[in-house]
């Protein structure tokens, strides 16, 4: 089989290869992700949907927090999660209005239905449990769902399938190395 494709990882792995690069994470990631976020601020501004000061947002799979501070301009409340711990420290010291925290989306310690947007930013093919990330995420969330799904991941089908079956999608973009899916709560 002749693939670009990337496989699941144990998360482990996964979660040590983030954090011995943690330093250069950014250098690495930022000017894509940044493409991605200026991408799904334009699907949200197309479809009239605005993140305000009295929203709160969550970030599953925050990195250094990039995907987190770029929603700094919204003045909302933003909490970002990571499994790893070295990304969860450079995302601190570099957001002092952003809360982090070291925990995977398959166990998010957070009130169910407290945040009005959860983003997922090219984070969803990391997780160890597909399915209990997907309802995890369901759970804390009260309306507005963003995903950004790499399509190189060899499971992006089923990924795509499992977010179509738990979320109305509203709004489907396709990047260059991402699809962007603007959901809601069913």
């Amino acid at each position: 089989m002749d693939c670009d494709c990337i496989t699941r990882i144990n998360p482990i792995i996964i979660m040590n290869y983030y954090n011995e690069i943690a330093e250069g994470y950014e250098e690495l990631h930022e000017d894509e992700q940044l493409a991605k976020l200026n991408a799904i601020k334009s699907l949200l501004e197309e479809l009239k949907i605005e993140i305000s000061p009295n929203h709160k947002l969550l970030d599953v799979g925050c990195g250094s927090g990039i995907s987190t501070r770029f929603w700094d301009f919204t003045e909302c409340e933003r909490i970002g999660l990571d499994p790893a711990d070295k990304l969860i420290e450079i995302a601190q010291k570099k957001d002092i209005n952003g809360q982090y925290f070291v925990e995977p989306a398959e166990n998010i310690s957070l009130e169910d239905k407290l945040f009005d947007f959860v983003t997922c930013i090219t984070a969803i093919h990391n997780f160890e449990n597909l399915d209990m990330g997907i309802s995890e995420i369901k759970r804390v969330s009260k309306n507005i769902i963003i995903f950004s799904i790499l399509k190189t991941v060899i499971d992006f089908k089923n990924i795509v399938r499992k977010i179509k079956t738990n979320f109305q999608v509203i709004k489907e973009f396709e990047g260059d190395k991402d699809s962007i899916l603007i959901c809601k709560k069913l």
